[in-house]
């Protein structure tokens, strides 16, 4: 259910949209886990919250009034799993926020391997989230509570995918990335002029997207990467059962590297799937860039 369909007139059947059936096939499990935890949680909690009000103190609401306020701990490493869903643009938000994890966690995960890269999340949401809230306590202390700072709240994935990005940028930082064909920027800076460009479209800044980039271009300086690495989470038990729960293949410890054509074809083979989506070659995936492209002028053809 979780493979989006579409109608086939050659055949007259349902078959799968090949984009997003090949994005979520390259999804290991922990990658998968997260994606889902997030959609989920989020209408779970939505619907709560709307036929619960008191309902309210088991939301994962991460602010500093929260946190800081009310004791609720718990919610700084768990608030990447709840977004609130309104009906209209606020949906389509959330989904562009699954696609866009779906497409930037599984290398991660490969280069990490799948119980280290969900112990690496775990820590990156608290570094991030903890960052938000000196951040937002600061500025409610230096301008005073009435500029409404200390309810300003982090959720949803995108604090880890900004982070990812950062992460994914400075792998290459001496290549460039076309900006909608008007401007060639440095990967290295490419996650923050993303983030000013979505400040200026938001109107006001992003103080969630700001800790992204503080947490994303300081891992370097932690080495946290090296210090999850260093240690064995490996629970083969738990692999095995998250694997047949979700799908996907579990990335042992040390990381694996990015499936090849022949691996994914091989694996569709194994799962004795057929159907003309499984006949096509499977084509790298490109990596992620949000405005990437050169770009139409309006009214142009």
């Amino acid at each position: 259910w979780l493979k989006p369909k579409l109608f086939c007139r050659d055949c007259g059947n349902y078959v799968m949209s090949g984009s997003l059936q090949l994005l979520w096939s390259r999804c290991p499990p922990v990658s998968r886990l997260v994606v889902c935890s997030f959609c989920i949680s989020s209408v779970a909690l939505t619907i709560l919250a709307a036929f619960q009000p008191r309902a309210a103190v088991v939301l994962p609401e991460c602010s500093a009034s929260t946190v800081l306020g009310s004791g609720r701990l718990w919610v700084v490493p768990l608030a990447f799993i709840y977004r609130p869903v309104e009906v209209g643009p606020s949906a389509l938000f959330m989904l562009l926020e699954a696609y866009m994890a779906a497409t930037v966690l599984p290398s991660r995960e490969r280069s990490l391997g799948s119980a280290a890269c969900l112990v690496w999340l775990l820590a990156v949401t608290t570094l991030v989230n903890l960052v938000f809230l000196a951040l937002t306590y600061g500025l409610s202390l230096a301008l005073g509570p009435g500029y409404g700072y200390l309810r300003l709240q982090i959720q949803g994935l995108w604090p880890l995918i900004m982070v990812c990005m950062v992460r994914r940028s400075l792998s290459k930082p001496s290549e460039h990335s076309n900006f909608f064909g008007l401007v060639q920027i440095p990967n290295r800076w490419y996650p923050v002029f993303l983030a000013a460009i979505l400040c200026l479209l938001n109107g006001s800044i992003l103080w969630d997207f700001v800790a992204s980039l503080a947490v994303g271009y300081g891992l370097d300086y932690l080495q946290l990467d090296r210090l999850v690495m260093s240690r064995r989470w490996e629970g083969r038990a738990c692999g095995l059962s998250l694997s047949r729960l979700l799908g996907g293949s579990w990335v042992p410890a040390g990381g694996a590297p990015e499936p090849t054509e022949d691996m994914e074809m091989g694996s569709e083979q194994r799962q004795g799937g057929s159907g003309p989506w499984r006949q096509r070659a499977v084509q790298p995936a490109a990596e992620p860039r949000l405005f990437a492209g050169r770009g139409q002028r309006l009214g142009s053809t």
